[in-house]
């Protein structure tokens, strides 16, 4: 019953490779580029100071990789 809990779980993440022209656009499904949407998020860190993350976020979902220089992410 424990190897059926945790070996038959879907995967429900989809991964999307997403076209930028500069750190501040993607391009959109209407082929317009399109504003990241941003957000930032504060990580407390026990004994140590606060780390601020700069979170871009697509139609898709959040970014998960800041090397936009290459023209993908």
């Amino acid at each position: 019953m424990s190897w059926g809990l945790t070996a038959i779980n879907p995967d429900v993440s989809d991964v999307f490779v997403e076209f930028v022209n500069d750190i501040e656009h993607y391009l959109g499904s209407n082929e317009k580029w399109m504003p990241f949407a941003k957000h930032t998020e504060k990580i407390k860190v026990r004994f140590g100071s606060d780390v601020e993350l700069q979170l871009r976020f697509t139609r898709n979902g959040v970014v998960i990789s800041d090397d936009l220089l290459e023209g993908a992410a």
